[in-house]
């Protein structure tokens, strides 16, 4: 049956914002500060016209949210009608080719994850919980009779990592659900990018650095015999189920935009660079490229093993006390994480781990110094960087492809850190002093300090 073009567009469209809004109306601290405002009042003045004029400001608040989300649906529109004009297609073989049948395949993962979804809404393996325990504490979980499914010793980040089939058994401080964790970025089937070195020059990087610097990565798997990556020295260890299918499209791309030759289709900053890369995300059999609380965990400690200095982490996911407490112990190593603070709207709730105070978050910009449209935006946002339009290095094709997402503008401020001569928590401050000012003065909910700036001897 042939479906009709405007309202299988609008059915999309509609899906996005769902989503948009849904993630927004979910976040505990929103609802808490409205309260809190319309109880505030209340005590305040003991009549009518103060409820009616909290009243009035929970209207304003979601009007605010809902005109964000109608920005949201214009930029979606635009941006399908540009992926449009690259295939080369026209008028409603474009409606059914492209759009429907994103669509079905995104329902059809959708009813497959229904059964995968927390307590809270938020995806995770069922009936998994997992947590960082000392000896004596694994101990204790087994003489009560817990389920418990694999134990794995973290030597670098002290303790043991423990997956539990009951979580009923284990305090609820020391355990959390096994969440699942996606990339944040997203290619685009066109032809219109920007070269990295001509996005670097945004923050004062002239030209490819060959300096030996040493970055961690967590991510999918890197396609090492890639033109752009060939020589590139790249440590890769595995921390994905076995059943799990490898991925090489994020990895390849963010190892690219960190050291892709300079006589490749898609160059990088760093001419040497030594990549070590946890293979944490992979394709499951819903054909999704996910990745575990307990994989994450797993590839930190290794990373600590490697020595790195600096990890980057182009993921995003729901909030994890596990893993929160692993990303502080690595902090505590001195060592720098950077993420991607997340590609779901300027309205959603902010995406962990770029939302723990260990670490930096990072939002994307485009070539001209604006938003992107689909970035988290909050408190924690540290620094924006290059991430719309950047050319990657395409794993299925071996030459290059547009990428958008924070994803990319993370691994663009992971490498100024990198670069960055001070040492440990310094490197930090002096990136933040000497951050290019791009939203409102000083440090703003969008930008965060804004673009870094570096400054080599």
């Amino acid at each position: 049956m042939k479906r009709n073009p405007a309202r299988w567009r609008h059915y999309a469209i509609a899906i996005c914002l769902i989503s948009v809004v849904t993630f927004a109306w979910a976040d505990d601290d929103v609802d808490e500060e409205l309260e809190q405002s319309m109880t505030a009042e209340t005590e305040r003045e003991d009549d009518d016209d103060a409820f009616e004029r909290a009243e009035r400001d929970v209207e304003r608040s979601f009007e605010d949210q809902f005109e964000d989300a109608e920005e949201l649906e214009d930029e979606l529109e635009e941006r399908l009608e540009r992926m449009f004009e690259a295939k080369g297609h026209r008028g409603e073989d474009f409606d059914d080719e492209f759009i429907t049948q994103g669509i079905e395949d995104n329902i059809h993962q959708l009813w497959q994850l229904e059964e995968m979804l927390d307590e809270s809404g938020f995806p995770a393996l069922p009936e998994q919980t997992i947590a960082l325990l000392t000896e004596q504490e694994l101990n204790d979980a087994e003489a009560s009779g817990a389920d418990i499914i694999a134990t794995e010793v973290m030597t670098e980040l002290g303790g043991i990592l423990v997956t539990f089939g009951d979580s009923r058994v284990v305090p609820p401080k020391e355990s959390d659900n096994n969440h699942l964790y996606g990339l944040d970025g997203a290619t685009m089937p066109s032809s219109i990018s920007t070269p990295v070195p001509t996005l670097a020059k945004m923050m004062g990087i002239s030209a490819p650095i060959s300096l030996p610097v040493k970055i961690g990565l967590m991510d999918s798997h890197i396609q090492e015999d890639h033109p752009c990556l060939t020589g590139v020295h790249i440590n890769q260890a595995a921390y994905y189920p076995p059943e799990a299918t490898n991925d090489d499209v994020h990895g390849t791309a963010m190892a690219s935009i960190l050291t892709g030759r300079a006589d490749c289709a898609a160059p990088g900053i760093l001419a040497q660079a030594e990549l070590d890369n946890a293979v944490v995300f992979a394709r499951t059999d819903h054909g999704l490229v996910v990745a575990t609380a307990a994989d994450l965990v797993a590839g930190l400690n290794w990373l600590l093993a490697q020595q790195v200095n600096v990890i980057n982490l182009s993921l995003s996911g729901p909030p994890n006390r596990v893993l929160e407490e692993a990303l502080n112990r690595v902090h505590d190593r001195g060592v720098i994480i950077v993420a991607s603070a997340g590609n779901d709207g300027p309205v959603a709730f902010p995406r962990y781990p770029a939302a723990y105070s260990s670490v930096i978050a990072v939002t994307a910009i485009d070539a001209a110094l604006n938003i992107y449209s689909r970035a988290c935006q909050g408190d924690h946002i540290a620094f924006a960087a290059p991430g719309v339009g950047v050319r990657v290095a395409d794993a299925s094709t071996g030459r290059d492809q547009a990428m958008d997402g924070t994803s990319v503008a993370a691994v663009f401020v992971a490498a100024a850190l990198a670069l960055e001569q001070s040492e440990g928590a310094d490197k930090v401050e002096r990136m933040e002093v000497q951050a290019k000012d791009l939203g409102a003065l000083g440090k703003d909910v969008i930008f965060g300090y804004g673009l870094p700036q570096v400054h080599l001897p």
